[in-house]
């Protein structure tokens, strides 16, 4: 075969694995989305539409430690966290810091967040800044939270 086919015969196929590939701008635009669904779902209080958008195995870096959670951990663990409270803010205090890999399968937002929570039990109302830096992978299921290093601020009693 000719160098020349070779060498077309190359670019198509490079071509065509190519094609399936995201822009990193658009896989920016889809980890918005993603953390815009991970405020509704947070508001909601929805367990496991929050574990759902998780991987198994997913990395939580938090308190000192670093922690394997499977999703029905993830599950449980919000169920008991949204039985106890209810939201009056979960909102960005800054515009999301988003990066993308070339290829843009893989990316990582890094938060700055107000959320202001309402006890169950006795309408206590409590104020707490968080950051964090979320890492996920695009998969067939879309972007999945692999790992979470999160830091919090003082919770700060606001009333009732």
């Amino acid at each position: 075969m000719p160098a020349f086919m070779r060498a077309l015969g190359l670019l198509v196929l490079f071509g065509c694995a190519t094609t399936g590939r995201t822009s990193p701008d658009e896989a920016r635009r889809s980890l918005l989305a993603a953390h815009a669904q991970e405020r509704a779902t947070h508001l909601a209080r929805d367990a496991d539409r929050i574990a759902a958008l998780a991987s198994e195995g997913f990395v939580l870096v938090d308190g000192g430690e670093i922690r394997t959670l499977s999703v029905a951990e993830q599950r449980a663990h919000f169920e008991r966290y949204f039985a106890r409270v209810t939201f009056d803010r979960w909102d960005d205090l800054e515009p999301p810091r988003v990066w993308v890999s070339a290829d843009g399968g893989w990316g990582s937002v890094a938060v700055r967040k107000e959320v202001v929570t309402r006890s169950i039990t006795d309408g206590s109302v409590t104020r707490t800044v968080f950051a964090w830096l979320e890492t996920r992978e695009r998969t067939g299921n879309g972007w999945e939270l692999r790992a979470l290093a999160t830091t919090r601020g003082p919770e700060e009693p606001v009333g009732r």
